[in-house]
């Protein structure tokens, strides 16, 4: 079985283009290829990647590969990029459009589809004003994986409870970025999906 996640610096966590050690994904597959002999789990998440960046390199680093099972996490830089860095705006019509684009191609080719939630820790890079940004792009999200998703996590409601009792700077490192222990909480939550697909 082949399991490959999609996404930017989150999931790709300096196993490919830079990113945030230790990331989610490498705890995961230290876990699941220890327990289960022949799963195998690739890392495509591209730091700094968005919606736009998925279209562009969906066949040749997800379809091509024929997965099983696909997980995604995407959306956090069409937001951020609004307000920092590049200051180039996703409209939310472009936003589910290119997402949509993804999901429809890997239904097509028979993947089962894990659609993460993009999330965000109220401190470090946040800023009040993206809030609205967010809820409309988490929003189209979740109605997507009504249509698409075989699974959903929805993590920023898991992160909202986590932070009830747990400090949000041992878990990211600027509110979008995890350490270990956030790294572990999303491993945890992606593990609980996955050993049911298994």
């Amino acid at each position: 079985m082949r399991i490959i996640f999609q996404g930017d610096s989150i999931t790709d966590a300096n196993e490919n283009m830079g990113g945030y050690e230790p990331g989610y994904v490498k705890l995961t597959r230290d876990y699941i290829t220890g327990k289960y002999p022949g799963v195998e789990i690739i890392n495509k998440g591209i730091s700094g990647d968005r919606t736009i960046n998925l279209v562009l390199r969906w066949d040749k680093d997800t379809i091509a590969l024929h997965p099983d099972i696909v997980f995604i996490m995407i959306g956090i830089n069409d937001i951020w990029n609004k307000f920092d860095f590049v200051f180039e705006e996703t409209p939310d019509s472009a936003f589910k459009k290119n997402y949509e684009e993804i999901l429809k191609k890997s239904k097509k080719d028979h993947e089962k589809i894990v659609m993460i939630e993009p999330f965000v820790l109220r401190f470090g890079a946040y800023k009040d004003n993206w809030e609205d940004e967010y809820q409309r792009k988490k929003n189209i999200v979740k109605v997507l994986a009504k249509k698409y998703a075989d699974y959903y996590i929805p993590l920023e409601d898991m992160f909202d409870e986590e932070i009830k009792h747990t400090k949000m700077d041992t878990l990211t490192i600027d509110g979008v970025h995890p350490i270990y222990e956030g790294s572990k909480f999303i491993s945890k939550k992606v593990i609980e999906v996955l050993e049911k697909m298994l």
